[in-house]
């Protein structure tokens, strides 16, 4: 008897051992980036890290369920192979073979697409966005720029009210924390979505989304395709500084007409119609709409023609086409240096800008430099 548990308590430590030593199902979450039909291979890029190769199998099993569904008994079974390049997914990765997927939960891309589709179509009607003047209480004053000038809003929070700020070292809306009211300051930019009033000049927020960004006009003064980075010579102080471009900031240019040439003095209409917005990038950044007043109307009024709608409608430039001598205004996040920032949008031959902002000061070309918080403010791409 003795003998028999001493086997039996052998047999049980090791048998706890092999447990202990069986590597627990982990899940990736990310994007598909290819899919290798060969090699039954999908290649999986995570929020954060490389992409990872994840073998599938006739034992994988695949569930499509649309983009904010939790609830995983309203999934829908398809076939692993209708897995296709960008779609959402949550593979569990499992025994006997920890890179093999065991289960593979689906949001198809061209879900995604309708859904930040309609996300963009609901911000462009229902939200407002520009530069905070003033905090009080549960009130937050935004004012916008537009090419007919300026307009303010009154955005109303309260207890259901959601807020997002961005991160500090990032331009990505994925990124954004979950916030509160208190967070906001004057200066920050931001947009808010919900119920307006008829005139469009007060809205009870629905969500808030806001960042503390820097504004900046100057001369290109140096060009660094291998960096992706130029040197600015800035207007606010002559000094230099040095803007960096990641692969989430937008490049646009200006054009002539809307600029009025070098040297130029501001057209005298608004500049290009102003266009639906496009889908979202495929890292999920949504974005909302800028407002803004058409001239002789009040903001909500008629056709509105702001900087942030004309933007939205001119092509994107290369980082290669930008050219020294060019007058430059971007919207950033500070950088890693004092003298170093990281572009969010930047507006190539903006001359037409920095006199707008030069105007509403009531100085002239030689004055000093422009406040440009305004005017930048309906360029950066929030949310």
């Amino acid at each position: 008897m003795t003998r028999m548990k001493t086997f039996a308590i052998l047999l049980m430590s090791f048998t706890l051992r092999i447990f202990a030593q069986t590597p627990a199902p982990k899940s990736v979450l990310g994007t598909v980036l290819s899919v290798r039909a060969v090699s039954a291979e999908i290649e999986v890029k995570p929020e954060t890290g490389d992409s990872v190769l994840i073998r599938i199998s006739s034992a994988t099993l695949a569930k499509k369920v649309a983009p904010g569904q939790t609830d995983l008994s309203k999934a829908e079974s398809i076939a692993v192979t209708d897995v296709i390049v960008g779609d959402r997914v949550l593979v569990t990765m499992g025994a006997p073979d920890p890179a093999e997927a065991r289960r593979i939960i689906v949001i198809p891309a061209s879900d995604l697409v309708r859904r930040d589709a309609a996300d963009k179509a609901d911000w462009q009607k229902r939200g407002v966005s520009g530069v905070v003047t003033a905090v009080n209480g549960a009130e937050v004053t935004v004012e916008a720029r537009s090419l007919g000038g300026a307009a303010k809003f009154t955005v109303v929070t309260g207890p259901k009210t959601t807020y997002k700020r961005y991160a500090s070292d990032s331009i990505r809306f994925a990124d954004a924390k979950n916030s509160g009211l208190t967070e906001i300051t004057v200066g920050d930019q931001l947009r808010a979505r919900g119920q307006k009033n008829p005139d469009g000049t007060k809205i009870d927020a629905e969500d808030v989304v806001f960042g503390t960004f820097l504004s900046r006009a100057g001369t290109i003064t140096a060009v660094n395709p291998a960096a992706r980075e130029i040197t600015l010579k800035d207007l606010a102080n002559n000094k230099p500084l040095t803007v960096k471009f990641l692969a989430d900031s937008q490049i646009k240019r200006m054009p002539e007409m809307a600029a009025g040439g070098r040297g130029g003095t501001p057209p005298n209409g608004p500049g290009p119609s102003p266009q639906q917005p496009p889908p979202a990038p495929a890292q999920g950044r949504g974005s909302g709409p800028s407002a803004g007043a058409a001239p002789g109307r009040g903001p909500g009024r008629g056709a509105a023609t702001d900087i942030g709608q004309m933007l939205e409608s001119l092509p994107a430039l290369k980082f290669e086409d930008l050219k020294n001598g060019e007058i430059v205004v971007v919207s950033a996040i500070r950088g890693a240096r004092p003298d170093q920032i990281t572009a969010i949008t930047f507006l190539a031959n903006a001359e037409v800008l920095v006199q707008l902002a030069m105007q509403a000061r009531g100085v002239g070309a030689n004055g000093p430099a422009p406040s440009l918080a305004g005017l930048a403010g309906s360029i950066s791409s929030v949310p």
